[in-house]
């Protein structure tokens, strides 16, 4: 049988005319894979990874909130229910004030450290946590100075918006900060209380004595002297 030369080389043409499309749709396939690869790879590191991250701290925030939440469990105590209620009004309240939960706990431990009754727990800690947004204040300093402050009244933790307020405006409105007004509060409070002043009226007088310059460990020594000669 004769080879027909003209068909052999029309095959090979023909082959020929097919090899090379389809090496090259091989290489772009190849090409396309690696291109995937890298896109995949760039998701991980762009979107995977940091996803990784914010949940890590997520996790860290939560271990950190109760370890803090453990604190007010110890000083304000409580049944495991009142303690539930307390834990979820202070993680509601760090979702409206720019003040964390951690911060938060930490300002409740100290109330309740320093009397503040569980029932005024929570409006305590939310007038501290405002004087922290609003003044120089830390909201543990508020509320070490404030408590000790009601407490010579016998009224720790009430009307403690009260409180807040008029330490806030006489802060705007005085040459005292805030905290040598409170720091000043708490040295003349009893002589004020048993003078039978208000907590307002030593507050007021607390500044007055501040914003002269004069430090609330004399000051405060002076003024109580003063108070206990005129309410004699």
């Amino acid at each position: 049988m004769g080879i027909n030369i003209g068909t052999l080389f029309g095959t090979i043409e023909l082959k020929d005319h097919f090899t090379g499309p389809l090496m090259s749709m091989g290489n772009s396939a190849k090409t396309f894979g690696r291109n995937l690869t890298s896109a995949g790879t760039a998701m991980t590191l762009g979107i995977s990874a940091p996803l990784a991250a914010l949940g890590g701290y997520a996790v860290k925030a939560s271990i950190d909130f109760e370890s803090a939440f453990a604190g007010v469990a110890r000083t304000v105590g409580g049944t495991t229910t009142q303690l539930n209620e307390l834990e979820q009004g202070i993680l509601q309240m760090a979702r409206t004030i720019p003040v964390s939960a951690v911060e938060l706990s930490k300002i409740a431990e100290n109330a309740g450290q320093l009397g503040v009754a569980r029932e005024d727990i929570l409006s305590f800690t939310r007038v501290m946590a405002d004087l922290q947004v609003a003044t120089k204040l830390s909201g543990e300093e508020a509320a070490s100075m404030s408590a000790k402050f009601q407490n010579i009244f016998s009224a720790a933790g009430k009307e403690t918006d009260r409180l807040g307020s008029t330490i806030a405006l006489l802060g705007v409105n005085g040459a005292a900060t805030e905290q040598d007004i409170l720091q000043m509060g708490v040295r003349i409070a009893s002589a004020g209380y048993f003078a039978n002043l208000s907590q307002a009226n030593v507050l007021a007088l607390a500044n007055t004595i501040a914003s002269l310059g004069i430090e609330a460990e004399a000051g405060g020594s002076s003024m109580t002297n003063v108070i206990n000669r005129i309410s004699m």
